[in-house]
């Protein structure tokens, strides 16, 4: 399909390292299986309990770890907020009020490697950056987000990060130093 062609096309582009990578925003499974068939390893997130489930039971390939929880800035719970049932990829999540789902940060994985991230988080993008800033130093994967922003590309500057692309809706920085 031409959504697949403009993803894969993006990340043949920019990406070197296809042994791990983190997608986030799982929802019913359509970016984790996409990415299934490129890299060896791909970890996915999806905290809403309706869209995880689609999500397993669409993605049913060894190579894709599947986590019920959000990504941030720190460890703790977070809220999905279910904005619109016609639109499951709207959902939100906060960290006020009734929270029950598990937020983790992405360092928390300690990845031996990280070649990508593909993060489509409905404007939680930069908590979950921040919450990364290990790994980033470390593995400097390419980084692509749903809602790119100027606080985004400021934190990734001391990285040595650049926007070198645009995918759809999708800003991709990429350590260039």
């Amino acid at each position: 399909s031409d959504w697949e062609d403009s993803h894969i096309d993006a990340i043949k582009l920019h990406v070197e390292d296809y042994r791990i990578c983190i997608q986030a925003g799982g929802n019913q499974g359509m970016y984790p299986r996409l990415l299934a068939g490129m890299f060896q390893h791909v970890y996915t997130f999806e905290p809403d309990p309706l869209n995880f489930y689609c999500l397993t039971y669409n993605c049913q390939a060894d190579n894709i770890y599947k986590m019920q929880a959000a990504l941030g800035s720190e460890n703790g719970q977070a809220r999905v907020n279910r904005l619109s049932m016609s639109n499951t990829g709207s959902h939100t999540v906060t960290t006020d009020g009734d929270c029950h789902v598990p937020m983790i940060t992405i360092d928390t994985l300690n990845l031996p490697h990280c070649g990508y991230m593909q993060l489509d988080l409905e404007l939680y993008e930069f908590n979950a950056i921040r919450g990364a800033a290990d790994t980033i130093a470390r593995c400097k994967p390419v980084i692509q987000c749903e809602n790119g922003n100027d606080h985004i590309l400021n934190f990734l500057k001391p990285f040595g990060y650049e926007i070198v692309g645009y995918s759809r809706a999708d800003t991709i920085y990429k350590a260039v130093q």
